[in-house]
């Protein structure tokens, strides 16, 4: 119907980056019909994406009320599964207010149970346990989810900090966490997470007392020239200039940090 055909037309835009003719789509498509499940976890996803939490969530919310009705089709199973995905990811968003770890658990193993094999709710969930500390039950998730797809940037991105956090050590386990990160830089060359924490690596001791701290610069250069509010390359970015002795751009990234993510 036509909040179909608007909210696919909202994907599309924003896939491509139109962020705010993918809002136009997705209100255009919620006028018709104000349950349309796909369209509320889409706008969320966006709204979240643009930094409007409280929005985002309240839609995530209207969205998880119309995926309890039991006679959902399976493609709109998929929706739900989508939608509790992306709100696990809101609730673990360090830089949106009322971060809750334990409900984001939740959300991943109820978008799990429909759905096995959805990677991104697998790295999620592996994401939670490894914040409580479980660093290997979350590297066997992530295993699995790279054996879904073992090209998956989350998945790629979140083992290699696993492995980087993990009590293993070693040259072999040191080239094992380069080896990964050439092979995620190779396929993401932009991805900001990424990028920051390869620099990370290389700037808190290489894993093994051998920092590379101009190389951890560059790649920190490059996370924020992917992202200017990547707030985790800002704040280690700005300890490493001042390791380096260049306070002042230190002090601008500082003070660009507070004004951007005051919390």
């Amino acid at each position: 119907d036509g909040a179909d055909k608007f909210c696919e037309q909202g994907q599309e835009r924003m896939m491509c980056g139109e962020v705010e003719e993918a809002e136009s789509m997705f209100k255009a498509a919620l006028k018709r019909d104000r349950m349309h499940l796909r369209a509320l976890s889409s706008y969320a996803a966006l709204l979240h994406a643009q930094g409007d939490v409280g929005h985002a969530r309240s839609l995530y919310e209207t969205a998880l009320r119309v995926s309890s009705d039991s006679n959902l089709s399976p493609r709109s199973m998929s929706a739900v599964v989508d939608t509790l995905c992306n709100y696990g990811r809101l609730l673990m968003d360090p830089k949106a207010p009322g971060t809750n770890a334990r409900r984001a658990k939740k959300m991943f193993r109820r978008a799990l149970k429909i759905d096995r094999a959805h990677v991104h709710s697998i790295v999620g969930y592996a994401e939670v346990i490894h914040s409580a500390g479980d660093v290997d039950r979350a590297l066997r998730l992530l295993a699995k989810a790279l054996a879904v797809d073992p090209r998956h940037p989350g998945a790629l991105v979140a083992t290699a900090w696993a492995l980087q956090k993990s009590q293993r050590s070693g040259p072999a386990h040191v080239k094992v966490i380069e080896e990964l990160y050439a092979e995620i830089l190779d396929l993401y060359p932009s991805n900001p997470q990424a990028l920051c924490n390869c620099a990370r690596f290389l700037h808190y001791d290489h894993g093994g007392g051998r920092a590379d701290l101009e190389a951890a610069r560059r790649l920190y250069s490059r996370a924020l020239q992917s992202d200017p509010h990547h707030l985790d390359s800002m704040r280690h970015f700005a300890v490493l200039l001042e390791a380096l002795g260049d306070y002042d751009q230190a002090e601008s990234l500082y003070r660009t940090a507070l004004q951007t993510y005051p919390g």
